[in-house]
């Protein structure tokens, strides 16, 4: 899985960041679920440098990601400003979902 994400990172250009930041997640995670930490640290720092706020659910996940990783690896105060990175993301994707239903009222 690995290899088809890094292949799909070779091809996603500065044009496309949201989908360089998805696919950085992704990394992360897999390599969360497999044991390494390291790896997924470096991943999900990446793609949370990418997803900034104007993706506030993408970054949530991202973040929230991180958070669980920082903790394993008992680095607390990792774990509280990845944790501050997810509320502020949530909040503001709170925000458009309120905003947005009220045009269409």
């Amino acid at each position: 899985m690995e290899e088809v994400c890094s292949d799909g990172l070779d091809h996603v250009s500065a044009n496309h960041p949201e989908i360089r930041g998805r696919l950085l997640r992704r990394m992360g995670q897999i390599h969360w679920d497999m044991g390494g930490l390291v790896k997924a640290s470096k991943f999900l720092r990446e793609s949370l440098g990418i997803l900034s706020l104007d993706w506030p659910g993408r970054r949530l996940l991202a973040a929230q990601c991180l958070a669980a990783v920082m903790e394993q690896q008992e680095d607390w105060n990792g774990a509280v400003d990845a944790y501050r990175m997810a509320v502020e993301a949530s909040e503001l994707a709170f925000d458009l979902r309120i905003q947005s239903l009220g045009r269409q009222r």
